[in-house]
């Protein structure tokens, strides 16, 4: 699983203050906690680019510092909306209470923050289909196009 450095959460601590007034350790009951909840954010995060762009690896040369930018603010966003409406990724559906179940897509719509989702599209970090490759690949496909 990939991880932040302690620098970096100790960053996101420092950002995640700024940007609400709130102390993610206070929030999170202990400093420990907080760490794993970031890293938890940060992976998200992560996977919801891949979702998309499977090949994409953020420590990867190619990767601009303003693509880390916008992964940190949809980081920020993504921790500031489970914090307020908790980790729909860990809930079942099941209601027990009532015997209900809420669809897993239902689920899915919910658990992932749509400023954060705003914030990667806008960015282009949310595009299908683009994907590392070389030139000579791109030309074969390319010539291929022109037989169809």
């Amino acid at each position: 699983m990939e991880s932040l450095t302690t620098t970096q959460i100790e960053q996101f601590k420092q950002d995640y203050r700024i940007k609400t007034g709130f102390e993610l350790d206070v929030i999170k009951g202990s400093d420990e906690k907080a760490n794993a909840f970031i890293n938890r954010v940060y992976m998200i995060v992560l996977q919801k680019v891949r979702s998309y762009q499977p090949e994409f690896d953020i420590n990867d040369s190619e990767t601009t510092e303003h693509q880390k930018a916008i992964i940190w603010a949809a980081m920020l966003e993504q921790a500031e909306y489970m914090i307020v409406v908790g980790d729909f990724y860990l809930m079942s559906g099941y209601d027990p209470v009532t015997g209900q179940l809420t669809p897993k897509a239902e689920l899915e719509k919910r658990a992932f923050s749509d400023l954060a989702r705003t914030i990667l599209g806008n960015a282009g970090l949310l595009y299908r289909g683009i994907r590392k490759r070389s030139a000579s690949s791109y030309l074969e496909e390319r010539s291929y196009w022109g037989r169809m």
